[in-house]
């Protein structure tokens, strides 16, 4: 699809067809987090709940298993 206009608030349809996605606010997946929470959806609501928590650290780390296809993409 076309990018949005500057200003546009609107939100992409998305999905994860063939992978599954991880987030993590830590740099290494050793200790409790692991892989990190896995990301459910792409919607705005889903990614803004997984990105919260790593606002304050300033870190994010995603994980990533499956297809590189336009999901993925989309994901990125």
């Amino acid at each position: 699809p076309p990018a949005p206009k500057r200003g546009d608030l609107s939100w992409p349809q998305a999905a994860l067809e063939n992978g599954k996605a991880w987030i993590s606010c830590d740099t290494d997946y050793a200790g409790e987090a692991g892989d990190g929470a896995p990301l459910e959806a792409l919607d705005r609501a889903s990614i803004e709940a997984a990105l919260q928590p790593c606002a304050e650290r300033g870190l994010l780390r995603v994980r990533y298993v499956g297809k590189i296809n336009p999901g993925f993409s989309e994901l990125v």
